[in-house]
């Protein structure tokens, strides 16, 4: 009876456990089941029939090869989808906050701002690319989602981030 009963628990935690992607104490993103999950170095790819997702890390290091954004990394990320904090930049960290908004081809009417308990999530979407880019900033990291992909796969996983 005890072995039935371990055997249920492990089984049903396990389905528990495929659905939610848990991004630090307080986060979690329940996605839908994936057909193939890929880890490479550096990213988590969550790879469905017509859209894809990876989930990375901000490397403060790795943004830009030639430039350690370590200590501004928050602050570049937000002015990127906000010219007010561009501007406050030293101008060529201001420059190239503007070569990445353009390159997410930001404009007021594709962008969204929004709070997760105090969690601030920024996002794009491209609709000529079909591509979401979706920053999640918390205290001691920020994750980088990419969704390739319908802008309706795109809110669903912005609107399935949820508090834990």
């Amino acid at each position: 009876m005890k072995i039935l009963l371990i055997l249920t628990t492990v089984l049903l935690s396990t389905t528990t456990f495929a659905k939610d992607l848990i991004l630090s104490t307080d986060l979690m993103i329940d996605y839908p089941e994936p057909i193939l999950i890929s880890h490479t170095q550096t990213s988590l790819i969550l790879k469905y029939n017509d859209w894809s997702l990876t989930h990375e890390i901000v490397n403060p290091k790795g943004i830009y090869q030639f430039a350690d954004l370590t200590g501004v990394t928050e602050k570049f990320i937000i002015s990127i989808f906000d010219e007010g904090v561009r501007k406050t930049l030293p101008s060529w960290l201001a420059a190239l906050s503007s070569d990445q908004a353009n390159a997410f081809s930001i404009t007021r009417q594709n962008t969204k701002k929004q709070l997760v308990g105090s969690t601030k999530i920024l996002s794009v979407y491209d609709e000529k690319r079909s591509n979401g880019y979706l920053y999640i900033i918390e205290k001691l990291k920020i994750h980088h989602i990419v969704v390739h992909g319908s802008v309706l796969n795109f809110n669903m996983i912005i609107n399935n981030i949820k508090e834990r």
